[in-house]
């Protein structure tokens, strides 16, 4: 339909003159199928339709009306003739009319389709505008991100609805400010008033145009704006191409937005909707990352409604092993809970392998050498699916006496009693626990208790409901629950994806260079550790001074006092010193109080 009419209006302008092409053409200007207001955008927003109508055609996204311009020639000028043009001024007219006698035939006239029209030039605001007052997504209160970085000008736009209307993208939570005011910021703390909701890098690009215009940034073009450029937000930034190189790294991109998040809102969140999931896009600039984790437990420290980064999965040591290093690697933090019980989780490993692996493995433990990241290349066996608190296997039974054991008589009232003695460790390494020696059929000692970790509990995102004050219109959706392995809040504005390097915790403290009778040293390490690093290189060392005595007995305690009855015994006893080491002899003694004959 819409070439037939092109082709008619080529034929026409042969045989017609230009007051009549013209008339023609200012029937299209005028066509019951424009806006209101006679302008030359069409109501019709699809490209079936608006092809239809006689005088319209599709430009870009938008049904337009035809133009029509005269023929040029080279050296002609660009602006369109009008019928009240002079006879003289055009150029296809002989000069002189008495000199000739043609007919009178204009310049022609093409239709053409005329070029989509810039933003906002092309957005017409109606009064009942959508996403002026609210926003397009309901973001949850725990994952809403002020407007400005700058405290000032933030603190300016959480008091003022206009302020906080013309920055690009930003929202004013009416019924929040009512709460603030009344009540203080004690009300939901940390979330802004004045949130960034719509935080593509396509907004502030195009904004300056609309700022260039008016001079400030007038909200009612936002729904504009979002249906103009949605093929563009929807495509998401230049690195969410980058994001299948992750896999070569055996990184897992960030996790972005919140629980049950759409496609759409991925998108205005500046993010990529990729497998069902929204993620974080790559650095085009550098492509690793930083990770700043924290290893110290902070008791003020609000666990709730952490931005998650990452899938944590502590449901035994293994399991949660392999998450600490899979959410470090990829550059987010980890619950510093998680952090405290690392060794836990490392040792817990050990106890399924046999009394003579878990040494062997709990050496290179402690001092560093095997961690989360190379947990899978040790060559001894261990389950995988072991959980938390359960006992290792216990040590191999002797069925048949040892070289070393033999029989010997113990003095006894009641006659002699033949006893043999346990066998001792023939290979391997001992060590003390404390007050409790452990041979080498035993197992390491394990890592020291932690102590209880009292931490704020009560999470302050909840829903208000107070008579004579508006209901908050928010979501609390998953504000209340603790991930594991997050990324700070002050990070969403301008989070990528990516390998990070990460340091590891330090290892445990040497031996002192000197064993007996002097003043040494002793060092810990700790090591880079990610992707990108081929070794285990040492980046910090600590050291400092120690000093060893040589082990040996104190002195004898006194005798303990005799009691009043036959064949009665004292007790005395010592210490070996220093504490937890180890002598040879007897620590206690024992005698009769009475020699008498018959004891």
């Amino acid at each position: 339909m819409q070439k037939h009419v092109m082709n008619r209006l080529l034929i026409l302008s042969v045989f017609l003159s230009t007051q009549q092409l013209l008339a023609i053409a200012a029937k299209c200007s005028t066509d019951p199928c424009t806006n209101i207001g006679g302008g030359e955008w069409m109501a019709f927003d699809d490209e079936k339709s608006c092809k239809k109508l006689e005088h319209c055609c599709w430009s870009g996204k938008e049904c337009r009306a035809l133009k029509f311009s005269e023929f040029k020639t080279e050296g002609s000028a660009s602006k369109e003739k009008t019928p009240s043009m002079k006879f003289k001024d055009n150029p296809f007219n002989p000069p002189n009319k008495d000199k000739a006698r043609l007919l009178p035939i204009g310049p022609p006239i093409f239709p053409h389709c005329p070029p989509p029209m810039p933003f906002p030039e092309m957005c017409h605001p109606r009064r009942n505008e959508p996403f002026v007052i609210e926003p397009p997504m309901n973001i949850p209160y725990c994952l809403r991100i002020p407007c400005s970085k700058d405290r000032h000008s933030q603190s300016k736009y959480d008091r003022d609805l206009r302020s906080c209307g013309e920055q690009p993208g930003c929202y004013f939570d009416r019924e929040l400010y009512e709460y603030r005011d009344a009540f203080g910021p004690s009300v939901l703390p940390g979330v802004p008033v004045c949130q960034l909701a719509i935080r593509t890098k396509i907004l502030p690009r195009e904004a300056e145009n609309v700022i260039y215009m008016y001079g400030f940034w007038n909200p009612y073009f936002t729904n504009c704006f979002l249906n103009t450029f949605h093929d563009e937000i929807m495509e998401g930034p230049p690195g969410c191409k980058l994001i299948p190189l992750l896999e070569a790294f055996h990184v897992k991109p960030k996790l972005a937005g919140w629980r049950g998040i759409l496609p759409k809102e991925c998108g205005y969140i500046g993010a990529c909707w990729m497998k069902g999931e929204c993620l974080y896009p790559l650095n085009p600039k550098s492509l690793t990352i930083e990770v700043q984790q924290k290893y110290d437990f902070n008791k003020y420290e609000i666990p709730f409604g952490r931005p998650k980064c990452q899938h944590f999965n502590p449901s035994n040591p293994y399991t949660a092993v392999k998450s600490y290093h899979s959410c470090l690697s990829a550059g987010c933090s980890v619950d510093s809970s998680i952090t405290m019980k690392y060794y836990h989780y490392m040792f817990a490993i050990g106890n399924t392998m046999s009394a003579k692996d878990h040494w062997l493995y709990w050496d290179l433990v402690l001092s560093g050498v095997l961690g989360p990241h190379n947990i899978d290349s040790v060559q001894w066996k261990y389950n995988k699916d072991v959980k938390f608190g359960a006992r290792p296997p216990p040590p191999p039974k002797i069925s048949k006496p040892v070289d070393n054991a033999f029989p010997f008589p113990v003095p006894n009232r009641g006659g002699a009693k033949s006893l043999s003695m346990p066998p001792l460790p023939r290979r391997g390494k001992s060590e003390a626990c404390g007050h409790i020696f452990r041979p080498w059929n035993f197992r390491p000692c394990p890592p020291d208790k932690l102590p209880p970790m009292h931490y704020n509990k009560y999470c302050p995102y909840k829903p208000l409901n107070l008579p004579r004050f508006p209901r908050l219109k928010g979501s609390f959706d998953g504000c209340c629950d603790i991930n594991e392995c997050y990324i700070s809040r002050s990070d969403i504005r301008n989070a990528y994806s990516g390998p990070a390097t990460y340091v590891t915790k330090w290892s445990s403290w040497s031996h002192c260079s000197v064993s007996c009778g002097g003043k040494g040293y002793r060092y810990k390490y700790r090591r880079h550790v990610g992707p990108l690093v081929k070794h285990n290189k040492i980046v910090e060392k600590d050291t400092e001074s120690c000093y060893n005595e040589c082990a040996g007995w104190g002195r004898w305690s006194e005798w303990s006092r005799c009691p009043n009855r036959d064949c009665a015994r004292q007790e005395r006893s010592r210490e070996c010193l220093p504490e937890g080491s180890i002598c040879k002899g007897a620590s206690e003694e024992t005698r009769l109080c009475n020699a008498s004959w018959w004891c």
